[in-house]
């Protein structure tokens, strides 16, 4: 298929077979903003965001392909730090995300370790701190030493906090981030893992949920969320992401209001032969970079044809 970008924005375009006739086409755009005040200034040229074709790696996670087709709704992917107030030094603050009605709340703490009472571990007193990532590695998990072997934490196996032997474990780092209402006071505690990123692993709830399912019921479940790249508060369906996104105590003055792009984007005229249609962009992801006020919109679209050898065959974008 012949590809014509009319925009300034970078795209691709992208078509496989789903059937022995069948194909699928999938067009990609990225528009990159700069964040000023409540209004979006769209960057070009070298400063803007390229259309990754295959995963890539962002700040130590990896990403998946923008040209991929299985995603549902829109991914809202938050990279933030929780900041000292006033930029003086503390052992605590109260983070997260606010879009709309959906909500990450995230209790920050400064480094700590498990230290021996009597019997028991319990958290150490936090230290100061003046950043804190709201990473994966920040929150709870990693891997647990058991019986001279490496146990990796079944949801989040690069976190910190997560212990299995508990006589051989003092000055074992904490997390820095926990949920509210379920903080660590114990080895024996076992909370849920909270970050501004999806973890690694599959959630405790879901494999409760698909373990009294039929094989059938188990795929079907998974295909609704498996593609997903944000967590679960911060995956919007389609045409429903909120005009602004809150962080919290992302700076010393404290919270941060972000602007988000509209959720249809520039759209694909094709021709088949002789027959002719036009395709809107939908948000597929929303990259958001706190620290740099930055905002990365991928739309996609998708369109469906019959395959005839020798058909003229052109998607334009614009």
């Amino acid at each position: 298929m012949e590809f014509e970008n009319r925009t300034p924005m970078p795209a691709k375009a992208l078509a496989g077979s789903t059937s022995d006739r069948e194909m699928l086409g999938i067009v990609v755009c990225k528009a990159t903003f700069q964040a000023d005040g409540n209004r979006l200034d769209r960057v070009d040229g070298e400063e803007a965001w390229p259309v990754f074709d295959q995963p890539f790696v962002f700040r130590g996670r990896t990403l998946q392909s923008d040209m991929d087709f299985r995603k549902r709704g829109t991914d809202l992917l938050v990279f933030s730090e929780a900041v000292a107030p006033e930029g003086k030094p503390t052992s605590y603050v109260r983070s997260g995300v606010v879009c709309g009605e959906r909500a990450i709340w995230i209790e920050v703490f400064g480094d700590r370790v498990w230290v021996k009472d009597g019997r028991r571990l319990v958290p150490s007193y936090p230290a100061e701190f003046l950043t804190m990532p709201l990473t994966n590695d920040r929150a709870y998990g990693g891997a647990a030493m058991f019986d001279g072997q490496e146990v990796p934490h079944s949801v989040n196996p690069v976190g910190r906090g997560f212990v299995l032997d508990p006589e051989n474990s003092e000055e074992t780092p904490l997390p820095n981030l926990e949920r509210p209402g379920s903080l660590l006071s114990d080895s024996s505690d076992s909370p849920e893992p909270v970050s501004l990123l999806r973890p690694l692993g599959i959630p405790e709830d879901l494999v409760q949920t698909l373990g009294d399912m039929e094989p059938r019921g188990q795929v079907e479940s998974m295909m609704d969320t498996i593609f997903q790249e944000a967590v679960p508060e911060l995956v919007f369906p389609e045409d429903a992401l909120p005009e602004m996104v809150r962080l919290l105590a992302a700076a010393p003055e404290g919270d941060v209001d972000i602007p988000l792009p509209p959720s249809r984007g520039p759209e694909v005229s094709v021709r088949i032969g002789g027959r002719r249609s036009r395709f809107p962009t939908k948000l597929s992801t929303v990259l958001v970079l706190g620290p740099e006020r930055v905002v990365v919109a991928t739309y996609r679209g998708l369109f469906r044809y019959l395959f005839s050898p020798e058909e003229l065959r052109e998607a334009v974008l614009g």
